[in-house]
């Protein structure tokens, strides 16, 4: 008599916008329990144990906060509730600036650029926030109108808290410039005001839907939909690289940001993962170091958000970190330089990449660490809960001469320095393109066996007979970060 398959562990809830996301889910998860129950919605009442692997609105935050302080709790679900220390920009500035004041040699000090948090709707508030809130910033703006060379300027940008697709990211080097970002977003409200199709998108919410969008976008925004920017001190001598022809000597240098997966699971303790398979995404046009006045075209230079690139060419501009040994970099041009190009000045090589991976590790870990201590309100890790974030994060080239630093470890050591930029929950996984898919099927099948595999034993499941699909050497996820909290 033939023996039965063992019953499956639990049932599975998974359903995502993104098919693509949820047919990687549904995979993974069935290679390692083929007899497992997988559902696109849950029913009243849910079957338990479950596990919730669906998007952040289709969850039931209610039966997960139930099951959170038991002694064995039969719910695991992909989503804390509360978590905008993280993902709202303006949140995570007060994080940042919090843990700073109480951990002064901090490494974020170096990591994450200067920033202002303010709540300004109209261009004419701004007189007010010179004399308060921006009066420092304001400061150094009247100190470098008597500058005489372009390339001393200090350039800003400003980022509204809750938008995405790129919306709303601006640059300025003047108070008056300034005003006429505000100036330009109130004249865009009025046109907008009878057909705006996003304001369900910046509803001051935990969704944190901040990484998706249609290919082609534009940065235009809707001022009455916003109250919470951040201003941020323009990082210079990113490193530049050309995705076109990154062995030429003579380059047309581009910008890029760094995306790196992070899985932070459970609360006692919390643990950080990071997917090692970093990636390097880059601004469709090249890069010109920021001049007044900073056109729509010039700003889109420097604006990396796969979201404005058009469909049909957007792939040329995704790459795994990886694949960037070898490319020669550049110094950011001069801004008196209007040919876009350069000469390199340096390679990437494998020790380059390896140091840039630590440091992105080191950066994210000291980010949880101070959403833990200083943004606890506001991020509540849970004991059943796991959760997926894409962090995006710039290279910069380290000045010629040192900057005194107390920040730690790769912030005192090495020619590059890692710079968090933003936080985002729901990342949108597609982006990436469909070259690097393997990334993300590496990433769902770390999550499944490093995060699924051990709930179900607890819960007392069989072991399962294939524990996710190959992957690639040192591909799966690894712990940066293992941390008590408090009250979990």
């Amino acid at each position: 008599m033939l023996s039965s398959s063992p019953p499956p562990p639990f049932t599975a809830f998974v359903n995502f916008p993104s098919r693509f996301f949820t047919s990687l889910i549904t995979a993974a998860l069935l290679r390692t329990y083929p007899s497992l129950s997988i559902l696109s919605s849950l029913p009243a009442p849910p079957p338990l144990p479950l596990l919730q692997w669906a998007d952040y609105d289709l969850l039931n935050h209610e039966l997960t906060l139930s099951q959170a302080h038991s002694d064995l709790s039969r719910v695991l679900s992909c989503s804390y509730v509360i978590r905008k220390s993280l993902i709202r920009k303006h949140y995570l500035a007060s994080t940042v600036a919090q843990w700073l004041a109480k951990h002064p040699s901090s490494l974020l000090g170096a990591a994450v650029p200067k920033t202002w948090a303010v709540e300004v709707r109209f261009a004419d508030e701004l007189e007010e926030l010179w004399a308060d809130e921006l009066w420092d910033l304001g400061k150094y703006l009247d100190e470098q109108e008597e500058a005489e060379e372009e390339e001393e300027r200090r350039w800003y940008i400003l980022k509204p808290g809750m938008a995405d697709k790129g919306q709303g990211i601006r640059m300025f080097s003047s108070k008056h410039e300034l005003e006429e970002i505000f100036e330009e977003f109130e004249e865009e409200s009025k046109d907008d005001d009878d057909d705006d199709e996003d304001a369900t998108a910046l509803v001051d919410g935990e969704n944190g839907k901040q990484d998706g969008g249609r290919n082609g976008e534009s940065t235009r925004v809707n001022a009455q939909q916003m109250r919470h920017f951040v201003i941020q001190e323009y990082v210079p001598r990113a490193l530049l690289l050309n995705p076109l022809a990154p062995h030429t000597h003579s380059l047309t240098p581009h910008k890029f940001h760094l995306r790196a997966y992070v899985v932070s699971s459970r609360s006692s303790p919390l643990t950080l993962y990071l997917h090692p398979r970093l990636l390097a995404l880059f601004s469709a046009l090249p890069y010109v170091s920021p001049r007044a006045p900073m056109t729509q075209e010039s700003l889109m230079g420097h604006l990396t958000n796969t979201c404005l690139q058009k469909e049909e060419t957007k792939e040329r501009f995704v790459f795994e970190l990886a694949e960037l040994v070898g490319w020669e970099y550049a110094l950011p041009l001069p801004a008196t330089n209007t040919h876009r190009t350069g000469s390199a000045s340096g390679v990437i090589t494998e020790e380059d990449l390896g140091a840039i991976t630590r440091g992105v590790g080191e950066v994210l870990a000291e980010t949880w660490r101070a959403a833990l201590g200083a943004g606890q309100v506001h991020f509540q890790p849970l004991p059943n809960a796991f959760e997926l974030f894409g962090c995006d994060l710039l290279v910069s080239l380290r000045p010629p001469v040192a900057v005194p630093c107390s920040g730690a470890s790769q912030h005192n050591e090495g020619k590059f320095l890692i710079h968090l930029l933003e936080i985002n929950a729901c990342p949108d996984v597609e982006q990436t393109g469909t070259r690097l898919n393997g990334v993300i099927e590496d990433l769902v099948g770390g999550i499944v066996q490093d995060i699924v595999v051990p709930w179900a034993r607890e819960i007392g499941g069989p072991e399962p007979g294939e524990v996710g699909h190959t992957l690639q050497p040192g591909a799966g996820l690894v712990k940066i970060l293992e941390l008590g909290v408090r009250g979990a």
